[in-house]
């Protein structure tokens, strides 16, 4: 299984853990409970083994709070690969729970397909080292999106400064440019 090794101090604020309350352990998703279970063990194994296939997972749920009361949220669990590799080898998972009003868990009528809204923005993942401020992965789906799947300019974009390179190399159009503001954003 996977561990998790790092965790925002957003989510730490959301739900009251403390670093060291989840840091390096068992990958949790800290669900809250129901009446009969069901649901959290489906979720559970959904997650397991699209992790185990090395695919993006997603799903809606209810959170536990470390003081027992919950939160919605919409949970992305989204691949990482070694792009030096010959194989797609999974080299992490960036899992981000994104809170929504409780109302939306339940199937909308408004005809919003919330699921694939919010899974379109979670896959889209560029991962930095904060030390050096450099790229060090980026997600498929951030270089289909974005890139155009072009894999030498994924490729292009490892190592590289982030603040500077990242919107000089991607931004053709001003629907990219306006893309990249979002992530600098969020």
């Amino acid at each position: 299984g996977y561990r998790t090794n790092y965790v925002t101090s957003n989510f730490l604020a959301e739900t009251g853990y403390e670093r060291d309350e989840v840091t390096d352990c068992d990958f949790s998703l800290h669900q809250a409970a129901s009446r009969d279970g069901v649901e959290e063990q489906e979720i559970e194994q959904k997650f397991a083994q699209g992790m185990k296939d090395g695919v993006s997972v997603h799903s809606r749920m209810m959170q536990q709070r470390r003081d027992g009361s919950e939160r919605a949220v919409f949970v992305s669990a989204i691949p990482l690969k070694d792009r030096d590799a010959v194989t797609d080898t999974v080299t992490n998972y960036v899992v981000i729970f994104s809170e929504m009003p409780a109302e939306m868990l339940d199937d909308d009528e408004s005809g919003i397909d919330v699921d694939t809204v919010m899974s379109r923005l979670a896959e889209r993942v560029v991962l930095v080292d904060p030390h050096g401020n450099k790229v060090v992965n980026v997600s498929e789906e951030f270089g289909l999106a974005i890139l155009g799947g072009s894999t030498k300019r994924v490729n292009n974009l490892i190592g590289k400064d982030y603040t500077s390179d990242l919107s000089n190399q991607m931004c053709e159009t001003p629907e990219q440019k306006l893309e990249v503001a979002r992530l600098r954003e969020g």
